[in-house]
Parts: structure tokens; sequence; C-alpha cells
């Protein structure tokens, strides 16, 4: 197989477990720790579809499967509200 061709299949890579979160999302789960006082995950509350993007095409991953998790009372019906505005968002 010529290299190029060699490189072109290594580059396709899918992320099987990838992240998103919508701000309605971030903001929840912000109130939720600054009401127990638990200190915030820095990478999830900067996450950006720009730096998320970024982030796959450095890495050379060419295909994403969203996997979103609730936290903390997720089963909650009002914690499905990020759920609609990740679908919403989608590119």
């Amino acid at each position: 197989m010529p290299s190029n061709a060699l490189a072109a299949e290594e580059a396709k890579l899918i992320d099987t477990h990838h992240h998103f979160y919508p701000p309605p999302y971030q903001k929840a789960w912000a109130d939720w720790e600054d009401q127990r006082k638990i200190p915030h995950l820095g990478v999830q509350l900067a996450w950006s579809r720009d730096q998320d993007i970024e982030a796959m095409d450095k890495n050379g991953v060419t295909t994403s499967v969203l996997s979103f998790r609730g936290r903390n009372g997720a089963r909650q019906a009002r914690a499905l509200r990020p759920v609609r505005a990740a679908v919403d968002a989608r590119p």
C-alpha cells in the first residue's frame, strides 16, 4: 500500500465516547456544584465547539459518537432539557 494511502487510512479515527456540553447543561452542572461547594471541572466548563473540533482535527478524529451522561440527578425530568439542547445545537 502506498504510504500516502496508509496515512489516509490511519487518519480515519472514530471517537466512540465523545462528550458535548451544551451551555444550559454547563450552567446547571456548575450551579449544582456551587450549591454543594464542589470545585468545578475546568475542562467541562471550558468546553466549546471550536476547541472540540480543533482537538478532533489535531488527533486525526474524523467521526464522533456522542456520549451524553447526566450527572447528579440526571434521572429527573428537568435533566432532559440539556439533551434537547444538545440535539438542537448539533451542526
